[in-house]
């Protein structure tokens, strides 16, 4: 009797398993299922045959039956169409009904190939499938109600290809060459000249008396719009790269363990060109971004004949500044996790793009076709396919800086941000706003505050940004303590690299700029 309820279980399996397998999500990543003969279909067909010949061996109406060998056979090939719809996703993005379609098939087929294998052996290894079994049973249903569980398996997935769509952007925050260091220098120092511009227009919008929403709104403007002005002009913000780079380091440690000999020299040394590159950056943003500010603080007061921050608003800004004093390092947090949650914005708006293939319905309107005409439009829906995702990471990550402080305002709670970049031009604004008087003690802390706001800044979102990266892939933290000691090493043995690229060799100065 036993018997016969695992074969009238392995049928509502393969019954259902063939149902998933033609479905339209599935089609859409992988439409080679509809042009060739479907393995779901042949699974199904043979798991009937095996299960009507077993059903009559059980029945004593035939002496013999079949062994489930075809049976895994043609498993083996699903297993192979979902493996390649998997590799599909980045380039055609998915949605949570495929992640869960995808998961579901998985926990199907895990089952079926344990109750073939159950039915076939004898002797202890019976038992041993059986015992097993009873175990997957009784635990999955103590933890049928879990949340965590049903989050973590159903997430995997998708966080695995939003991450993924961060690293391909993350590969172009890691330099190797001194040319492409300087060319992220330059960039830097072009993104802080932009910000010295959005820091007044942030101090002016601050003289104005609105109300808390109104003030939201126009700081939040300031920066989302500043922020993809940046973009769009190649330039760099610092703290936008930990959460792009994060990926492509947890893809690395993957790899690494992977591999038979688990060489982690070139992982190490990943870590060292991505330190090397935040640092360039970093410099580059506050390169000009404090000059620019001192720059602008004296040219409004030459022609307007008062200081941008008077001194009030001086008194103010210093006090932001100061990591003792005030809650400087804890709003540099906040905005650590503004910027991991930017880089998660900027993953899932590029996978939306390549599953709803927003360029090409864009490119059938007929409405653009005519305003802008044909090659005009290409190269706009082209720009939009590659770009999406940092435009809209830059416009969510503007939005929650600027509503922040309004937010910790309504709420009666000490919540703000502090950024290194902005934080650096209001130090130049505070400077020229006390007519340089400023004790050397204050200048001390001022800056102290600002590398501390900037170390916070990226540490934070690198952190959480790395987490969910190797969350998704499913690595371990089993190397962390070798990575370390490797980093550690190079850096007694060279601590230069960390700052400075070492000199090009010939295959280096021949390889294309990532």
């Amino acid at each position: 009797q036993l018997s016969l309820e695992m074969l009238e279980a392995i049928t509502k399996l393969a019954h259902r398993l063939t149902a998933l397998g033609l479905e339209p999500s599935l089609v859409h990543v992988y439409p080679a299922i509809e042009s060739y003969e479907s393995p779901f279909l042949g699974l199904n067909k043979e798991i009937q045959d095996f299960v009507s010949e077993y059903h009559d061996f059980l029945t004593q109406k035939c002496e013999t039956h079949c062994d489930e060998k075809q049976a895994l056979v043609l498993m083996s090939q699903c297993h192979d169409v979902l493996q390649k719809i998997r590799k599909r996703a980045p380039e055609t993005g998915i949605t949570i009904r495929l992640t869960q379609t995808l998961v579901r098939m998985q926990q199907i087929m895990k089952r079926l190939d344990t109750l073939l294998c159950l039915m076939q052996s004898q002797g202890e290894a019976r038992h041993q499938i059986a015992v097993k079994l009873f175990k997957e049973l009784v635990t999955a249903d103590n933890r049928r109600f879990s949340l965590r569980d049903v989050f973590s398996t159903h997430t995997e997935l998708l966080a695995l290809r939003v991450t993924e769509n961060a690293g391909r952007t993350g590969d172009h925050y890691v330099t190797t060459t001194r040319r492409d260091y300087f060319a992220m220098m330059r960039s830097g120092i072009g993104a802080g000249f932009i910000v010295g511009f959005m820091a007044v227009l942030k101090v002016l919008a601050g003289k104005l008396s609105l109300a808390p929403i109104g003030a939201a709104f126009l700081y939040s403007m300031n920066y989302s719009l500043g922020f993809m002005l940046v973009h769009v002009l190649h330039f760099t913000i610092a703290t936008k790269q930990p959460a792009m780079t994060a990926a492509s380091i947890a893809a690395s440690i993957q790899e690494s363990e992977n591999s038979k000999d688990r060489n982690l020299d070139g992982l190490a040394e990943l870590c060292v060109n991505v330190f090397r590159t935040q640092f360039i950056a970093i410099l580059g943003n506050v390169m000009l971004s404090m000059p620019m500010g001192w720059l602008l603080a004296m040219c409004w007061y030459f022609y307007t004949g008062h200081h941008l921050a008077d001194p009030d608003k001086v008194q103010h800004l210093l006090h932001d500044l100061d990591p003792i004093k005030s809650l400087a390092i804890f709003h540099a947090a906040i905005a650590g996790v503004c910027l991991f949650l930017s880089g998660l914005i900027s993953g899932y708006y590029d996978n939306k793009a390549l599953h709803n293939r927003i360029g090409e319905r864009l490119r059938q309107r007929r409405t653009l076709q005519w305003i802008l005409g044909e090659p005009r439009l290409l190269r706009l829906t082209q720009y939009l396919d590659n770009n999406l995702g940092a435009l809209a990471g830059n416009f969510y990550f503007g939005i929650m800086l600027g509503s922040m402080g309004t937010l910790g305002f309504i709420l009666g709670l000490p919540i703000d941000i502090r950024h290194i970049t902005f934080s650096s031009a209001y130090f130049s604004f505070a400077l020229v706003g006390s007519d340089h008087s400023l004790p050397l003690s204050t200048i001390a802390i001022s800056l102290a505050g600002v590398i501390g706001i900037g170390f916070t800044n990226l540490v934070v979102s690198f952190g959480l940004a790395l987490v969910v990266a190797m969350k998704s892939r499913g690595v371990h933290y089993r190397q962390w303590m070798p990575l370390g000691g490797m980093v550690l090493k190079r850096f007694r043995h060279n601590p230069l690299r960390f700052f400075w690229p070492p000199k090009e060799t010939t295959d280096q100065a021949q390889s294309p700029a990532p």
